[in-house]
């Protein structure tokens, strides 16, 4: 009976009570609207806000999350970290540094390009949203946009190396450092579509078929190394060109 009670105790925190609040919220705000005739093409913004605030604070919380594809899409591309964020404990990718490491990171030109142009959609959206009465369309893109510039930020302060090669192996804050010799294939990956242009760089290992899946995989475009220069490091060092897929 405890773990029953618990177990419902856990569902209606995580998905009723933002579920109703949500819906608390909405109710309000179209009786504002009545009241003081306010644009009512606006709650159409208001739906929008609310769906993807109560998203959140559902994937906030422990337990399965709520996926939103094309929000995933943008915060992937243009706001989130381009790499995964798990690190492996202990490790310092710093401590692999030397004079003769091919050292890869953030770009600080693009990431600083990118910055720019989401401030200056801001502002943009922003006075245009307001000017039209569209209040909570305004709120909307502050909040998803406000929330890519903080991550973009983020990134722009990161000093963090994100791949470090070397003549013995390479290192990144993901897998720690792996001799060439326990790699079983580098390949760079196509991920182009009609949303995105972007090419990945995937890192698979040999031990217990790890290579079937990859170990490490990085989105190069917002890099300061070119796919060129890597493969010619790569190729150097391990004595096999990269694979392209």
């Amino acid at each position: 009976m405890r773990e029953y009670s618990e177990e419902n105790t856990g569902y209606l925190k995580k998905y009723i009570l933002p579920v109703l609040l949500g819906i608390l919220a909405l109710t309000a705000y179209y009786m504002l609207i009545e009241e003081y005739e306010l644009n009512k093409g606006d709650f159409i913004g208001a739906i929008l806000v609310v769906i993807m605030l109560v998203i959140e604070l559902i994937n906030s919380q422990d337990g399965p999350k709520i996926p939103i594809p094309w929000l995933d899409k943008v915060f992937q591309y243009y706001f989130g970290r381009r790499d995964n964020n798990i690190v492996k404990p202990g490790f310092n990718i710093k401590n692999y540094v030397d004079p003769e490491s091919f050292v890869i990171s953030y770009s600080k030109s693009k990431l600083g390009f990118n910055f720019l142009g989401l401030f200056v959609m801001i502002v943009l959206g922003e006075y245009f949203f307001v000017r039209d009465g569209l209040y909570v369309f305004s709120a909307g893109l502050a909040y998803v946009m406000g929330k890519g510039l903080y991550r973009n930020w983020d990134e722009l302060g990161d000093d963090t190396p994100k791949i470090v090669m070397k003549k013995d192996g390479i290192a990144t804050p993901q897998i720690g450092f792996v001799k060439w010799e326990n790699i079983k294939l580098i390949q760079f990956r196509d991920t182009s579509s009609s949303e995105t242009n972007s090419t990945n760089l995937d890192i698979f290992l040999t031990e217990k078929e790890k290579w079937k899946h990859p170990e490490y995989t990085i989105m190069i475009d917002h890099l300061d190394k070119s796919k060129k220069e890597m493969t010619k490091i790569i190729t150097e060092y391990r004595g096999i060109k990269p694979g392209n897929v």
